[in-house]
């Protein structure tokens, strides 16, 4: 209701300002609440027309970029998506052309800072600067570029720099997805059981606590999702159907 409400305000704003710069501008703050209403083919075109006008920091830049490509991957334009991963992933130090040895041992030291830092758990952080919480949102989206073109090692590679990242986020939502992304990573392994077995309840229990402190439909559908797939993999799909029903009025897209 929020971002209609926006949608309207902004389209009013849109009708009578007369400089092309702040048009530009307003018009990326339409595209934001479109995109959050889950209109997102509009909310592309708004997108599209706003990113070359607008008088933009770099950060603010790559950020609607980053929102572009969201829409983009929703609405299953996945070649222009990836691209736009692609070039932010570039601008924060990520090039694609990285020699896949070097890619292969970054994600090696990835794993052993994972398994050494979940040894001690630290508090959150304060706050997360503007540097920070693009980053994130970055990685969150190269995630699914990379699984759905079947790049396992890159992937891996950004799971576990969101997963490292996120843990300390102040922002609960974040933690959450953090906490998802190193169930996801350890689910294969669960019937190994003794110590990943223990860190598997360890990681359900730290979102089921965050469950009372997250209010978006993604943060809260990680438990019930990860769940269900924990009953499938463990050889249980009958205790995963109650799990799975909880999905039965969520828009998935959104």
């Amino acid at each position: 209701l929020a971002h209609a409400r926006a949608v309207d305000l902004y389209q009013l704003a849109l009708r009578h300002c007369k400089s092309p710069a702040k048009a530009a501008y307003l018009r990326l703050r339409l595209a934001h609440s479109l995109e959050g209403a889950g209109r997102f083919r509009d909310a592309i075109e708004h997108y599209r027309e706003g990113l070359p006008e607008a008088q933009l920091s770099s950060h603010e830049r790559l950020w609607n970029k980053m929102h572009l490509a969201n829409c983009l991957m929703v609405d299953g334009e996945l070649d222009s998506s990836s691209a736009l991963v692609a070039e932010g992933l570039t601008e924060l130090g990520h090039p694609q052309n990285r020699p896949r040895l070097l890619r292969a041992l970054s994600v090696l030291w990835l794993m052993l800072r994972a398994i050494v830092g979940g040894r001690w758990k630290k508090p959150p952080r304060a706050v997360d600067d503007e540097a920070t919480s693009l980053r994130l949102y970055v990685y969150s989206m190269a995630i699914p570029h990379y699984q759905f073109t079947s790049r396992n090692l890159e992937q891996l590679e950004f799971a576990l720099r969101y997963r490292l990242l996120g843990a300390r986020s102040p922002m609960p939502e974040v933690r959450q997805e953090a906490a998802a992304t190193s169930l996801i990573l350890l689910l294969p392994f669960a019937h190994l059981g003794g110590r990943v077995r223990r860190r598997v309840e360890a990681y359900f229990a730290q979102l089921e606590e965050g469950q009372a402190r997250v209010a978006g439909d993604r943060a809260r559908l990680w438990l019930p999702l990860l769940r269900a797939l924990y009953e499938v993999v463990s050889g249980r799909p009958d205790k995963s159907i109650p799990w799975w029903e909880e999905f039965h009025d969520m828009r998935i897209a959104k």
